[in-house]
C-alpha cells in the first residue's frame, strides 16, 4: 500500500455527523497514511483532535457560504492562495473536502494536475448556489456520495463518471449486547441528535404519548441545540412534555456520548421529517444491538430491512411510529427482537464497518488516471 499525504478541510465550527464521520475517517487512514487536518478557529473538531497524532492547521479564511457577503469572497481567494501554498509547501498528494462548501476553498486546485482533490457530499437537499458550484466548477474533483439517495440528488451526465458512493463506517464492535434484552425490568428507548425541528423530536414525542404501556419505560433526548431557532424549539418540546404529562418518562440530557449510553439503550428512535443523507446514529444504535425505529426518508432504507435489521415507518406519523414502538415493547424479550438486533449488528460489521470505508478510500486514491 502506497503512503500517501492527505490534507482534510473542513469548514464547520460544531461538532455533528459529518464531522464525526471524518474524525472515524482520519483515524483509519492515519494508520498508513500522512494525515494532516485544516480547520477554522474554535472549531470543536479541533478539540476531539487534540487527542490523535495528526497535525491540526488553523485557517481564519474558511468561512460558510451562508455567513456570506464581500469578507466571504475575500476569504475564498485568501482561502485558494493558502492552500496551494500549503499544498505545495507540504507536497500533498489528496485534498479531502469535507462537504461542498470547503471545495470552493481550493477550487483553484482542479486546474493544477496534483494533488488529486476529492468531495466528500452528505447533503441531500443542497442549496441552489452549492449545488450550480458542483455541477459546474469542480471538473476535476472526485465526488464521494455518502448513499444512493445523496448520489441521486446531485448526479448528472456530466459528472456521472466522479461520483461514487462511499458508505460511512464505524469501527467494528465484536462485543455481544443481545442479552440486554433478556429480563427488562425498565425498558430505556433513546432519540439522539441536534435538537432541531427537521429531525423530527415532536414526532417522537406525539408517539409516545399514544402509547398504551404496562412496562416502566425510561426515554432519554439526547443532543444539543445550537441556534436561537434551536433552543425556541428545544423549549417547546419541554413544555409538551410537560403538558401532555411526560415528565415521569422523558429526561433531556444535552449531549451525552452514545458510547456511555447505547450499551444499555433497548430502543434507538429516529424521526427526521427531511432526507437524512445515511443517518450515522442509525449505524450506532445497531451496532450496539439495539432494536431500531427510523423513518423511510434519503439513505436510511439503504440500511434498514424493514423487519429484519431494524423497524422503518412514514416520516412524520406519529400514529404509525406508536405502533410499531407498542409491538416492539410486547415482543422485546422475544427470539425475533433478539434475531433482529443480531442482524442489525451484522449489517454494520459487513456493510458499513470502518475499515471496508478506508479501503475503498484508498483504492480511490490509487485509480487517478
Amino acid at each position: 500500500m502506497k503512503t500517501v499525504k492527505i490534507l482534510f478541510v473542513s469548514c464547520e465550527l460544531k461538532f455533528s455527523g459529518g464531522e464525526q464521520v471524518l474524525l472515524n475517517l482520519v483515524a483509519q487512514l492515519q494508520t498508513h497514511h500522512q494525515v494532516m487536518v485544516l480547520l477554522r478557529p474554535q472549531s470543536e473538531l479541533a478539540k476531539r483532535l487534540v487527542v490523535n497524532p495528526v497535525r491540526c492547521l488553523i485557517s481564519p479564511n474558511l468561512r460558510r457560504l451562508s455567513e456570506g457577503g464581500w469578507a466571504f469572497l475575500q476569504s475564498v481567494v485568501r482561502g485558494n492562495w493558502e492552500l496551494w501554498q500549503l499544498v505545495h509547501r507540504e507536497k500533498i498528494d489528496v485534498v479531502i473536502y469535507n462537504g461542498v462548501g470547503p471545495s470552493i476553498y481550493g477550487s483553484g486546485l482542479n486546474f493544477l494536475s496534483r494533488p488529486q482533490t476529492v468531495i466528500i457530499h452528505h447533503n441531500i437537499q443542497l442549496g441552489k448556489l452549492y449545488a450550480l458550484y458542483l455541477k459546474y466548477v469542480p471538473f476535476k474533483s472526485k465526488i464521494v456520495c455518502v448513499s444512493q439517495a445523496v448520489r441521486a440528488s446531485i448526479e448528472t451526465e456530466s459528472n456521472h463518471k466522479r461520483v461514487r458512493i462511499i458508505y460511512n463506517g464505524l469501527a467494528v464492535q465484536p462485543m455481544d449486547y443481545s442479552a440486554k434484552l433478556t429480563n427488562v425490568q425498565v425498558v430505556r428507548i433513546a432519540m439522539a441528535g441536534h435538537i432541531t425541528h427537521w429531525k423530527g423530536f415532536h414526532i417522537f414525542l406525539a408517539a409516545l404519548q399514544q402509547l398504551q404501556v404496562t412496562q416502566e419505560i425510561q426515554v432519554e433526548i439526547l443532543g444539543e441545540a445550537w441556534t436561537r431557532a434551536d433552543l425556541l424549539y428545544l423549549e417547546q418540546l419541554k413544555t409538551y412534555v410537560q403538558d401532555h404529562e411526560l415528565s415521569d418518562w422523558v429526561q433531556f440530557r444535552g449531549f451525552v456520548p452514545l458510547t456511555e449510553v447505547l450499551p444499555s439503550t433497548h430502543i434507538l428512535v429516529h424521526a427526521s421529517v427531511e432526507p437524512e443523507p445515511l443517518g450515522l446514529v442509525i449505524l450506532e444504535g445497531m451496532q450496539y444491538q439495539c432494536v431500531v425505529i427510523a423513518s423511510a426518508l434519503g439513505g436510511v432504507p439503504e440500511i434498514i430491512r424493514n423487519g429484519e435489521n431494524g423497524f422503518l415507518y412514514a416520516a412524520g406519523n406519529s400514529q404509525q411510529l406508536a405502533r410499531i414502538l407498542t409491538e416492539i415493547l410486547q415482543q422485546l424479550g422475544t427470539p425475533r427482537m433478539r434475531d433482529l438486533i443480531k442482524a442489525g449488528a451484522l449489517t454494520v460489521r459487513q456493510q458499513f464497518n470502518l475499515e471496508k470505508q478506508a479501503q475503498t478510500y484508498q483504492e480511490l486514491f490509487e485509480d487517478n488516471p
